[in-house]
């Protein structure tokens, strides 16, 4: 197995296409990203987590999009000021806070889908999408989720729902709460996403997913071309950062 770090575009498709191996796993990655096109060029086995799709690659992966639908609306019931806690929204990785961003704008697959579903919970609670707070970060770092969520919760109009793409991000969110004195859930509820042991150890509502068996079905999709279905294998494991669901979100 060789581990191909990917820092520059251009430099990066010429190590792709001659490293000596017999196939690629690709980890999520944004629409039309060379080293994707240059493994696929290569002719030999691709396969992306997460996405995007491309012709000539499998893709392994949850429905994120209903996954994100299920635990907004979770989180989002009973809010006043529902927000979310993105991964980045472009190659560009800017951190920054947007209302409502347009999620066929996003170019990470992943993260368009979660806030494609966000966008859907917000509505289905009663929110318009437009006034919903997106904080993306630059990268999946606690720190700077801590220091995103404290300029959400250091606004006039306070967050009092805050639905993370991750839970590091949502841990960071956490020690942002803690740190303005703000209780959870009771003031602010908050939930993460991958089931990772950090939202065991923090109680953090999140989305689970078996992630150690989706990197499996990658590697054997390369090996043996064999494919498997992740869409529905996902769960919302609900802790501590978030009041039990009304009857009607049962």
């Amino acid at each position: 197995m060789s581990i191909l770090p990917i820092v520059d575009a251009t430099a990066d498709a010429a190590r792709i296409s001659a490293a000596a191996v017999d196939g690629y796993v690709v980890w999520t990655t944004e629409d039309g990203a060379p080293v994707l096109q240059t493994a696929i060029s290569t002719g030999r086995p691709v396969v992306v987590h997460g996405g995007p799709a491309a012709a000539g690659a499998g893709v392994v992966g949850i429905d994120n999009r209903a996954a994100a639908r299920a635990i907004g609306r979770l989180v989002f019931a009973g809010a006043r000021v529902p927000a979310v806690l993105s991964l980045p929204l472009t190659g560009a990785r800017e951190a920054a806070v947007v209302a409502g961003p347009e999620p066929h704008e996003v170019s990470f697959p992943v993260t368009r889908e979660r806030l494609l579903g966000f966008a859907e919970a917000a509505r289905d609670v009663g929110f318009a999408w437009a006034d919903v707070l997106v904080a993306a970060c630059s990268t999946n770092d606690a720190r700077e989720a801590q220091t995103m969520a404290v300029e959400l919760v250091s606004r006039a109009r306070r967050p009092d729902a805050l639905a993370a793409m991750s839970d590091e991000l949502a841990s960071g969110a956490l020690r942002a709460l803690d740190a303005a004195g703000l209780q959870v859930p009771s003031q602010v509820a908050v939930t993460g996403w991958d089931g990772a042991v950090v939202s065991r150890t923090l109680g953090i509502t999140t989305v689970a997913q078996s992630m150690r068996e989706q990197g499996a079905a990658c590697a054997h999709h390369v090996l043996s071309g064999t494919s498997t279905d992740f869409g529905d294998q996902w769960q919302i494991i609900e802790r501590a950062s978030t009041f039990p669901p009304p009857p009607s979100c049962a």
